[in-house]
């Protein structure tokens, strides 16, 4: 029995299906996680945690360590434990995934993955529409109903797919049409629920690749481009929630006036900066709980929030400060940010020779300009999993 679970294809077909079940929920993810700690243990090389020592994903523990460090300093840490606990997953999964011995495995398995919630969506979408006579995207909580998992998060999921099957199609010659048809579907998803942070992601790594890794002559080259410019016009043609997604008006002064109306981010980075000018606030470490944080913002909807409506929607819904960037300098103060942000750059330097590394990161750090993805665990795996994976450097062929 001991023989077949140290057998390395159990533990990556058991990772294959952590990938199945992430967006399904935390539970399952659990269960999964669990069971491969138990599996690594009986597979535990030392070279395993070399190897995650000598990584970038070790600056992220650092800066784990280090806000763990300063909440039990400021005797935070038992009321935010909720945050802490997820933050674990960023050093726990970088570590089981090095455990990995056949990276195409999970690969494969994150591209059916986001086949299969797709496909879920779709169809949801549908019945909405039998229902009700019109697609649900005009408003984040009808989009939210029925996609499986939140709209950023599909978006950012869909992005991982196109990048794995990009590197499929260019690296693999087995199966080539499951891999077009796998990219063309998340590619064609993102613009048909109109995820803005995916779409923008997705033309800046479309630049990306044309210029940089697209190794064809100059006229290839301005042939993508040109195909880019002509797919993203039709897109805005035939799907006019694009243009509303945007706030596109007749010109950038109603532009600006509609994004300002409508997005709830202006709000919310406006309270942020209450907790910054708070008497004890420091520049270098930050403030002294999120308790301290979440009740400042929740204080200033309150305070700042005219409109009844809006105002008790905020309320209920607590919104965080929806950029990560700014969370760990709330939280961790200029150190805190310092170690992001290095982090960010070393794994950039250590994987600029190949593209999907690359894609995957600059997808991430985008988004993380909208979005807390530290804060939810499915934020945390998909963050954790898809950057390491490149950095697990044993077999690489199914």
């Amino acid at each position: 029995m001991k023989l077949f679970f140290s057998n390395p294809l159990v533990y990556d077909y058991l990772f294959g299906i952590l990938i199945l079940v992430m967006p399904f929920g935390n539970a399952l993810s659990n269960i999964s996680i669990i069971i491969l700690v138990l599996l690594f243990g009986l597979r535990f090389q030392k070279a395993m945690i070399i190897t995650w020592f000598k990584s970038p994903l070790f600056i992220i523990a650092v800066l784990v360590f280090y806000l763990v460090l300063q909440a039990f300093i400021n005797k935070s840490f038992s009321d935010d434990l909720n945050y802490y606990s997820r933050y674990g997953y960023l050093i726990l999964v970088p570590i089981l995934v090095f455990g990995i011995n056949n990276t195409q495995i999970v690969k494969i398995a994150a591209i059916c993955s986001v086949n299969l919630i797709i496909i879920i969506s779709l169809v949801n979408i549908f019945i909405f529409y039998d229902k009700f006579g019109f697609f649900p995207f005009a408003d984040s909580w009808a989009t939210n109903a029925v996609l499986v998992l939140e709209r950023p998060y599909t978006g950012i999921y869909c992005l991982i797919s196109i990048v794995l099957s990009l590197e499929q199609l260019l690296h693999n010659k087995k199966f080539k049409a499951f891999f077009v048809a796998s990219l063309l579907i998340s590619v064609l998803f993102i613009f048909f629920i109109s995820i803005r942070i995916s779409i923008i992601s997705f033309v800046l790594i479309s630049i990306i690749y044309s210029f940089f890794y697209f190794k064809r002559n100059i006229k290839h080259k301005v042939f993508m481009i040109i195909s880019l410019v002509a797919l993203l016009t039709t897109f805005l043609f035939l799907n006019p929630n694009i243009t509303k997604r945007f706030f596109l008006e007749s010109n950038i002064e109603k532009s600006l006036e509609k994004f300002k109306e409508s997005e709830p981010r202006i709000i919310i980075w406006n309270c942020a900066k209450q907790v910054i000018n708070q008497n004890d606030f420091s520049f270098f470490l930050g403030t002294n709980s999120y308790s301290n944080i979440k009740n400042t913002m929740v204080q200033c909807y309150k305070d700042s929030i005219q409109d009844y409506s809006r105002k008790n929607w905020f309320l209920s819904r607590k919104y965080n400060t929806h950029n990560q960037y700014l969370d760990f300098y709330l939280i961790g103060g200029a150190f805190a940010l310092a170690l992001l942000f290095y982090f960010l750059f070393n794994y950039f330097i250590v994987n600029k020779k190949n593209f999907s590394p690359v894609a995957v990161i600059i997808c991430f750090t985008v988004m993380m300009f909208v979005e807390n993805i530290f804060h939810r665990q499915f934020g945390c795996l998909i963050f954790t999993i898809f950057v390491t994976l490149p950095l697990n450097q044993k077999k690489q062929n199914a």
